[in-house]
This record gives structure tokens, sequence and C-alpha cells, in this order.
């Protein structure tokens, strides 16, 4: 199966997360290397997009890639990253999409918001919860092509 995950980050967890979904054989495309690109359609059996939350939300940049491209494959999803809730981030980039996502999903990661908090408050936070085990999960649903 051929596959192309486009993704913006800003610390390297979606990039992280982007990888561990692809695999060896992924094609990963960076937002804002294409973003004034004259390119506005990519064709592939499999696309995806990786994002963090900005402010309960999609990013601007994100929203206005998929704004401007259109994506053509035979599967599609959304996968967000955050430190303490999706909010409306997924909604956002359904709204903004030129097409209907087959799966979307959310992994909760450690926060790197730090004017609420510190890394060591938020590394014990984050022994509440199991961002590998929910990437795992992710990436099973989307080998076995889960709506």
């Amino acid at each position: 199966m051929k596959m192309t995950i486009f993704y913006f980050t800003g610390t390297g967890n979606s990039l992280s997360v982007a990888k561990k979904i692809g695999g060896e054989d992924v094609k990963l495309i960076s937002i804002p290397q294409v973003i004034d690109s004259r390119t506005n359609h990519y064709k592939d059996d499999v696309i995806g997009l990786v994002f963090p939350v900005y402010y309960y939300s999609t990013p601007a940049m994100v929203r206005r890639f998929l704004k401007k491209v259109k994506l053509e494959a035979d599967y599609t999803f959304v996968i967000s990253t955050h430190g303490g809730g999706a909010g409306a981030a997924l909604w956002h980039a359904q709204k903004f999409a030129r097409l209907k996502f087959d799966y979307a999903a959310d992994v909760r990661m450690v926060s790197n918001y730090l004017p609420m908090g510190s890394i060591e408050d938020e590394i014990k936070i984050a022994s509440g919860f199991d961002s590998k085990d929910k990437i795992e999960s992710i990436v099973s649903d989307i080998a076995g092509r889960k709506q």
C-alpha cells in the first residue's frame, strides 16, 4: 500500500506520530514546505494528515493547506496530537477539507505549552495515559482501513 502523510509539527510530536503510522514506505510531506507550491492536487492509495492541536483547533497553516489542495485517495485519515484536549480540531479539519476523511483520531501526548505548567509536571501527568498504545491502535486501524 502506497501512503502519503502530510504533517505540520512544531516540536516534533506530530512528525513522530506520522513516522510511526507510515512506517518505512511512507512519503512524508511537510505542510510548511508545500503550502506555497503551485501543486494543489495529490493522489495516492492512502493519504493522511497529522498535526498538533492549537488552542483546541486546527492550526491556521493546516486550515490554509486544506482549503487549497485536492487530496485523492482510496482511504484518507486525519490525526491530531495534543497535550490536554483535542477540542474541535478534527471537526475543523473536516470542515476545511475538500473531502470526507475515512478515519479520524487524536493522540494525547506530553503538553509542550509551558506557560501553563512545567515539563516536569507534564511528565508526571503523562504517566496517567499511554500514547504509545494509542498510536499502535491507530496504526492498526489505518492498516485495516477502519472507518
